[in-house]
């Protein structure tokens, strides 16, 4: 199966050297958002409005009492943001995963 989809391990493996060259060179900045999760963040924002109150009946949507729309919470945006990190960890193990 490795064979059959060895072009497949030089793209990860080139998407690994990219991200360890663009870690090297940018630097770390603790305040800095993740380009996944800022990313995932935007998107989800620009599909659904969020609001920054908290409820502690819902969790992740609220009802606007101005407009009676659909918004999402904090807890939405956060939940977003770790799992668009998961997706990219995990496309991230793949290679690992294959050279074994």
């Amino acid at each position: 199966l490795v064979e059959r989809f060895s072009w497949l391990l030089d793209i990860f493996g080139l998407l690994l050297l990219y991200a360890a060259v663009k870690l090297m060179t940018d630097g770390e900045d603790e305040d800095e958002d993740t380009p996944a999760a800022a990313t995932a963040v935007r998107l989800l924002k620009r599909v659904l409005p969020v609001t920054e109150r908290f409820s502690k009946d819902d969790a992740f949507f609220l009802r606007d009492p101005k407009s009676g729309r659909l918004v999402g919470t904090p807890l939405l945006v956060s939940l977003v943001a770790v799992e668009a990190c998961d997706v990219v960890f995990a496309l991230d193990s793949i290679p690992a995963i294959f050279s074994l």
